[in-house]
């Protein structure tokens, strides 16, 4: 049986559900619209839920992370002569 309509609510769902695997930032401003978000929390568990999500497919395909080169101990992986970034540097105490 062919379809002649869809229901714009469908057609809706499945943009949304492309989009979280083609691209995290079209799909929240998507969602931002769609889902009409009221507020900055709503906003924020849609990130969060992206984040958990993208963790658990990668674990899932045994990708590893890469490490952070802005992360504090990050001076000690810098090439021979580099000085680290002001926010690279660590405190003395």
């Amino acid at each position: 049986m062919c379809l002649k309509e869809l229901e714009s609510v469908s057609i809706g769902d499945l943009v949304m559900e492309e989009l979280k695997e083609l691209d995290h930032i079209a799909y929240i401003r998507f969602a931002s619209v769609y889902q009409e978000f009221s507020d900055i929390e709503q906003f924020v568990e849609t990130l969060h839920s992206l984040r958990s999500e993208g963790k658990k497919r990668k674990k899932a395909r045994g990708e590893e992370r890469l490490e952070n080169p802005f992360q504090k101990d990050a001076s000690s992986s810098l090439p021979e002569g580099e000085q680290p970034l002001p926010s690279q540097k660590q405190e003395v105490g």
